[in-house]
């Protein structure tokens, strides 16, 4: 069936890359603020609990995505691009290169699907399916966003 493959080890009990939950978490933060509100990369690290050095470079990213916006100059910061209706949970995976619906195995095989799979790609399967159409469905409308 082919080789166990490495794959990224999150920490502990953790179901998402720790940049994923950083970015969930500056978007949330930032989707509770009017939309003329702008926040500094460190006022958004501090009321999210983001290593600040962290939360510029996930910021950027959000910004390269198209997701965020970023005001130059002392009063600048971070905002949303659009309203945060329109922005998914999906749309916050894919900026920071995480696809809840990838095709690798969880038994780590390199090659594991429907007509050679392991013992858990069904299950597996079903999981990732319902876990991409959660992350379609959510927006950031839908939480209770706001810095604190």
């Amino acid at each position: 069936m082919g080789g166990i493959r490495s794959y990224i080890d999150y920490p502990s009990g953790m179901l998402l890359p720790q940049s994923v939950e950083y970015a969930l978490r500056a978007m949330s933060c930032l989707a509770g603020q009017p939309p003329e509100r702008t926040r500094s990369a460190r006022e958004v690290a501090e009321s999210t609990g983001i290593p600040p050095t962290y939360a510029s470079k996930v910021l950027r990213q959000l910004v390269a995505a198209d997701l965020l916006v970023s005001e130059p100059g002392r009063s600048g910061g971070y905002r949303l691009a659009k309203e945060a209706q329109s922005i998914r949970f999906y749309d916050v995976f894919v900026a920071m290169d995480f696809d809840p619906g990838d095709d690798r195995c969880v038994f780590g095989w390199e090659s594991c699907d429907l007509a050679h799979p392991c013992s858990l790609h069904h299950a597996w399967r079903e999981f990732k399916d319902t876990w991409v159409g959660w992350s379609l469905r959510m927006n950031f409308g839908q939480v209770q966003g706001g810095c604190p």
